[in-house]
Protein backbone atom coordinates (compact mmCIF):
# COMPACT_ATOMS: atom_id res chain seq x y z
CA UNK A 1 0.00 0.00 0.00
CA UNK A 2 2.92 2.64 1.17
CA UNK A 3 4.60 1.60 -2.50
CA UNK A 4 1.33 2.35 -4.27
CA UNK A 5 0.70 5.80 -2.48
CA UNK A 6 4.30 6.94 -2.67
CA UNK A 7 5.29 5.63 -6.22
CA UNK A 8 1.80 6.10 -7.63
CA UNK A 9 0.70 9.13 -6.37
CA UNK A 10 4.05 10.90 -7.72
CA UNK A 11 3.24 13.67 -10.04
CA UNK A 12 6.28 16.19 -12.03
CA UNK A 13 4.20 19.40 -12.65
CA UNK A 14 6.37 22.49 -11.09
CA UNK A 15 5.84 23.91 -14.34
CA UNK A 16 1.99 23.79 -14.20
CA UNK A 17 -0.07 26.90 -13.10
CA UNK A 18 -1.58 25.29 -10.83
CA UNK A 19 0.30 21.97 -9.51
CA UNK A 20 -1.86 19.06 -7.76
CA UNK A 21 -2.00 18.71 -4.57
CA UNK A 22 0.57 15.89 -3.05
CA UNK A 23 -1.56 12.70 -2.15
CA UNK A 24 -1.77 12.60 1.93
CA UNK A 25 0.08 9.38 3.15
CA UNK A 26 -1.00 8.17 6.41
CA UNK A 27 -0.37 4.54 7.86
CA UNK A 28 -1.18 2.95 10.61
CA UNK A 29 1.06 -0.51 11.90
CA UNK A 30 0.51 -2.41 14.97
CA UNK A 31 3.96 -3.33 16.05
CA UNK A 32 2.91 -6.06 18.61
CA UNK A 33 1.30 -7.72 15.23
CA UNK A 34 4.20 -7.67 13.10
CA UNK A 35 7.42 -7.08 14.92
CA UNK A 36 10.15 -5.03 12.41
CA UNK A 37 7.56 -3.99 10.19
CA UNK A 38 7.58 -0.50 11.26
CA UNK A 39 11.43 -0.27 10.32
CA UNK A 40 10.79 -2.03 7.22
CA UNK A 41 7.96 0.26 5.62
CA UNK A 42 10.57 3.22 7.19
CA UNK A 43 13.32 1.62 4.73
CA UNK A 44 11.07 1.42 2.29
CA UNK A 45 10.37 5.10 2.01
CA UNK A 46 14.13 5.82 1.78
CA UNK A 47 13.57 3.71 -1.04
CA UNK A 48 10.80 5.04 -2.87
CA UNK A 49 12.39 8.60 -2.16
CA UNK A 50 15.75 7.71 -4.20
CA UNK A 51 13.29 6.56 -7.30
CA UNK A 52 11.32 9.59 -7.04
CA UNK A 53 14.88 11.70 -6.92
CA UNK A 54 15.50 9.94 -10.19
CA UNK A 55 12.11 10.28 -11.30
CA UNK A 56 12.55 14.18 -11.07
CA UNK A 57 15.82 14.77 -12.10
CA UNK A 58 14.63 13.00 -15.68
CA UNK A 59 11.70 14.89 -16.37
CA UNK A 60 13.25 17.85 -16.25
CA UNK A 61 13.86 19.77 -19.39
CA UNK A 62 17.47 19.49 -20.99
CA UNK A 63 18.00 23.37 -20.10
CA UNK A 64 17.63 22.42 -16.32
CA UNK A 65 19.59 19.05 -16.30
CA UNK A 66 22.65 19.06 -17.94
CA UNK A 67 26.21 17.91 -16.52
CA UNK A 68 26.83 20.42 -14.19
CA UNK A 69 23.53 20.84 -12.30
CA UNK A 70 23.16 16.93 -12.62
CA UNK A 71 26.55 16.45 -11.03
CA UNK A 72 25.66 19.28 -8.60
CA UNK A 73 21.68 17.42 -7.84
CA UNK A 74 24.15 13.87 -7.45
CA UNK A 75 26.10 15.96 -4.69
CA UNK A 76 23.66 17.16 -2.90
CA UNK A 77 21.41 13.92 -3.03
CA UNK A 78 24.21 11.48 -2.87
CA UNK A 79 25.86 13.77 0.66
CA UNK A 80 22.61 13.56 2.41
CA UNK A 81 22.15 9.75 1.92
CA UNK A 82 25.69 8.82 2.73
CA UNK A 83 27.71 8.43 -0.26
CA UNK A 84 31.13 10.10 -0.57
CA UNK A 85 30.75 12.27 -4.03
CA UNK A 86 33.48 13.07 -6.19
CA UNK A 87 33.17 15.10 -9.74
CA UNK A 88 35.60 15.08 -12.48
CA UNK A 89 35.42 17.90 -14.57
CA UNK A 90 36.83 18.57 -18.15
CA UNK A 91 40.47 19.41 -16.76
CA UNK A 92 40.03 16.00 -14.74
CA UNK A 93 38.36 13.98 -17.66
CA UNK A 94 41.52 15.30 -20.03
CA UNK A 95 44.07 13.80 -17.51
CA UNK A 96 42.60 10.91 -16.80
CA UNK A 97 42.45 10.44 -21.07
CA UNK A 98 38.60 9.72 -20.74
CA UNK A 99 38.34 10.90 -24.63
CA UNK A 100 35.81 8.87 -25.40
CA UNK A 101 32.81 11.06 -22.53
CA UNK A 102 35.44 14.35 -23.82
CA UNK A 103 34.19 13.81 -27.46
CA UNK A 104 30.60 13.20 -26.90
CA UNK A 105 30.18 16.24 -24.80
CA UNK A 106 32.73 18.47 -27.09
CA UNK A 107 29.70 19.92 -29.06
CA UNK A 108 28.03 21.57 -26.30
CA UNK A 109 29.06 24.53 -24.20
CA UNK A 110 27.85 22.61 -21.08
CA UNK A 111 31.13 20.41 -20.32
CA UNK A 112 31.02 16.81 -19.52
CA UNK A 113 31.21 15.31 -16.19
CA UNK A 114 31.96 12.24 -14.10
CA UNK A 115 30.17 11.69 -10.69
CA UNK A 116 31.85 8.91 -8.67
CA UNK A 117 30.04 7.71 -5.46
CA UNK A 118 31.34 5.66 -3.10
CA UNK A 119 29.53 3.88 0.33
CA UNK A 120 31.84 1.62 2.24
CA UNK A 121 30.32 0.14 5.54
CA UNK A 122 32.63 -1.72 7.67
CA UNK A 123 30.95 -4.46 7.75
CA UNK A 124 30.73 -5.00 3.85
CA UNK A 125 30.46 -8.23 2.14
CA UNK A 126 31.75 -7.54 -1.63
CA UNK A 127 31.97 -4.68 -3.48
CA UNK A 128 29.18 -3.76 -6.56
CA UNK A 129 30.05 -1.40 -8.82
CA UNK A 130 27.23 0.57 -10.97
CA UNK A 131 27.96 2.21 -14.15
CA UNK A 132 25.07 4.14 -15.36
CA UNK A 133 24.55 6.52 -19.05
CA UNK A 134 24.40 10.20 -18.50
CA UNK A 135 23.51 11.35 -21.41
CA UNK A 136 21.19 14.94 -20.71
CA UNK A 137 20.40 15.33 -24.05
CA UNK A 138 21.13 13.76 -27.10
CA UNK A 139 20.36 14.96 -30.54
CA UNK A 140 21.66 12.24 -32.02
CA UNK A 141 25.00 15.20 -32.96
CA UNK A 142 26.08 15.33 -36.56
CA UNK A 143 23.61 11.75 -37.26
CA UNK A 144 20.96 13.55 -36.08
CA UNK A 145 17.53 12.32 -34.93
CA UNK A 146 14.00 13.40 -36.21
CA UNK A 147 12.16 16.14 -34.31
CA UNK A 148 9.99 13.10 -32.79
CA UNK A 149 13.06 11.25 -32.40
CA UNK A 150 14.49 13.85 -29.95
CA UNK A 151 11.13 14.71 -27.53
CA UNK A 152 12.16 12.16 -24.96
CA UNK A 153 15.99 12.81 -25.20
CA UNK A 154 16.02 14.59 -22.19
CA UNK A 155 15.70 10.85 -20.29
CA UNK A 156 18.80 9.90 -22.08
CA UNK A 157 20.51 9.81 -18.54
CA UNK A 158 17.65 7.41 -17.45
CA UNK A 159 20.77 5.11 -16.49
CA UNK A 160 22.91 7.32 -14.59
CA UNK A 161 20.00 8.44 -12.72
CA UNK A 162 18.81 4.87 -12.09
CA UNK A 163 22.34 3.72 -10.68
CA UNK A 164 23.06 6.68 -8.82
CA UNK A 165 19.25 6.62 -6.92
CA UNK A 166 20.14 2.97 -6.19
CA UNK A 167 23.09 3.46 -4.83
CA UNK A 168 22.07 6.03 -2.62
CA UNK A 169 19.32 4.21 -1.73
CA UNK A 170 21.50 1.11 -0.57
CA UNK A 171 23.59 3.83 2.02
CA UNK A 172 20.52 4.60 3.66
CA UNK A 173 19.48 1.61 4.42
CA UNK A 174 23.17 0.78 5.49
CA UNK A 175 23.07 -2.13 3.77
CA UNK A 176 26.46 -4.51 4.42
CA UNK A 177 28.41 -4.03 0.67
CA UNK A 178 30.48 -1.45 -0.40
CA UNK A 179 29.33 0.44 -3.20
CA UNK A 180 30.97 2.70 -5.82
CA UNK A 181 28.48 4.24 -8.34
CA UNK A 182 30.10 6.23 -11.98
CA UNK A 183 28.13 8.20 -14.02
CA UNK A 184 29.89 9.80 -17.05
CA UNK A 185 27.41 13.05 -17.71
CA UNK A 186 27.65 14.74 -21.48
CA UNK A 187 25.15 16.60 -23.79
CA UNK A 188 25.40 15.41 -27.28
CA UNK A 189 25.11 18.64 -28.98
CA UNK A 190 25.95 19.74 -32.65
CA UNK A 191 28.56 22.93 -32.98
CA UNK A 192 31.55 23.82 -34.84
CA UNK A 193 33.37 21.78 -32.26
CA UNK A 194 31.31 18.49 -32.09
CA UNK A 195 32.57 15.40 -32.92
CA UNK A 196 32.37 13.96 -36.31
CA UNK A 197 31.58 10.27 -37.90
CA UNK A 198 35.05 8.50 -38.91
CA UNK A 199 37.09 10.40 -35.83
CA UNK A 200 39.03 8.19 -34.18
CA UNK A 201 39.36 8.40 -30.82
CA UNK A 202 42.01 6.70 -27.99
CA UNK A 203 39.53 5.68 -25.32
CA UNK A 204 41.00 5.59 -21.65
CA UNK A 205 41.71 2.03 -21.44
CA UNK A 206 44.02 2.78 -24.83
CA UNK A 207 41.93 1.11 -27.44
CA UNK A 208 41.15 3.32 -30.60
CA UNK A 209 37.70 3.01 -31.97
CA UNK A 210 36.58 4.76 -35.30
CA UNK A 211 33.08 6.38 -34.52
CA UNK A 212 30.66 5.51 -37.63
CA UNK A 213 27.48 6.98 -35.89
CA UNK A 214 27.67 10.11 -33.81
CA UNK A 215 24.01 8.88 -32.38
CA UNK A 216 25.81 6.12 -30.91
CA UNK A 217 27.40 8.51 -28.24
CA UNK A 218 25.94 5.84 -25.08
CA UNK A 219 28.97 3.34 -25.44
CA UNK A 220 31.84 5.59 -25.80
CA UNK A 221 30.96 7.71 -22.87
CA UNK A 222 30.78 3.96 -20.85
CA UNK A 223 33.69 2.78 -21.76
CA UNK A 224 35.52 5.21 -20.43
CA UNK A 225 33.33 4.99 -16.97
CA UNK A 226 33.90 1.22 -17.22
CA UNK A 227 37.76 1.48 -17.08
CA UNK A 228 37.58 3.57 -14.23
CA UNK A 229 35.04 1.08 -12.80
CA UNK A 230 37.53 -1.75 -13.54
CA UNK A 231 40.42 0.35 -11.36
CA UNK A 232 38.62 -0.18 -8.40
CA UNK A 233 38.24 -4.50 -8.96
CA UNK A 234 34.98 -4.77 -8.15
CA UNK A 235 33.72 -8.21 -7.10
CA UNK A 236 30.71 -6.96 -9.90
CA UNK A 237 29.94 -4.48 -12.01
CA UNK A 238 26.04 -3.56 -13.14
CA UNK A 239 25.34 -1.20 -16.29
CA UNK A 240 22.40 0.70 -17.25
CA UNK A 241 21.56 2.48 -19.82
CA UNK A 242 19.04 3.79 -22.31
CA UNK A 243 21.62 2.48 -24.75
CA UNK A 244 19.22 1.04 -27.86
CA UNK A 245 16.32 1.29 -29.64
CA UNK A 246 16.87 -2.20 -30.64
CA UNK A 247 16.06 -3.49 -27.28
CA UNK A 248 12.55 -1.69 -27.68
CA UNK A 249 12.00 -3.73 -31.18
CA UNK A 250 12.67 -6.73 -29.54
CA UNK A 251 11.11 -6.42 -25.94
CA UNK A 252 8.62 -3.27 -26.39
CA UNK A 253 8.45 -0.58 -24.03
CA UNK A 254 7.65 -2.16 -20.48
CA UNK A 255 10.62 -4.88 -20.45
CA UNK A 256 13.98 -4.17 -19.99
CA UNK A 257 17.31 -6.36 -21.81
CA UNK A 258 19.36 -7.74 -19.65
CA UNK A 259 22.40 -9.79 -20.35
CA UNK A 260 26.01 -10.69 -19.24
CA UNK A 261 29.19 -12.61 -18.75
CA UNK A 262 28.33 -14.99 -15.18
CA UNK A 263 25.01 -17.04 -15.34
CA UNK A 264 24.74 -17.45 -12.14
CA UNK A 265 24.99 -13.32 -11.38
CA UNK A 266 22.44 -12.77 -14.39
CA UNK A 267 20.33 -15.25 -13.06
CA UNK A 268 19.92 -13.27 -9.52
CA UNK A 269 19.86 -9.93 -11.19
CA UNK A 270 16.23 -11.80 -12.99
CA UNK A 271 15.58 -12.94 -9.68
CA UNK A 272 15.99 -9.74 -7.80
CA UNK A 273 14.06 -8.17 -10.27
CA UNK A 274 11.34 -10.27 -10.64
CA UNK A 275 10.28 -9.66 -6.72
CA UNK A 276 9.80 -5.77 -7.21
CA UNK A 277 7.89 -6.22 -10.01
CA UNK A 278 10.66 -5.08 -12.80
CA UNK A 279 10.26 -6.89 -16.17
CA UNK A 280 13.77 -7.85 -17.17
CA UNK A 281 14.30 -9.77 -20.05
CA UNK A 282 17.70 -12.37 -20.67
Amino acid sequence: AQEGALLGGYAFDKYLAKPSKPLPVQLVVKTDALPGLRRTLATERETLACVNFARDVLNEPANVIFPQSLAEAFQSFGGEAGLRVTVWNEKRLEKERCEGILSVGKGSSWKPRLVIGRYAPKNAKGHLALVGKGVTFDTGGYCLKTAAGQKGMKMDMGGAAMVFGAACAIARAELPIQVSVYTPLAHNDISSTAYHTTDVLTMRSGRTVQVDNTDAEGRLILADALDVAKEDEPDWIIDAATLTGAAVVALGEDIAAAYGTNRDFTASLLEAAAEVGEYLWE
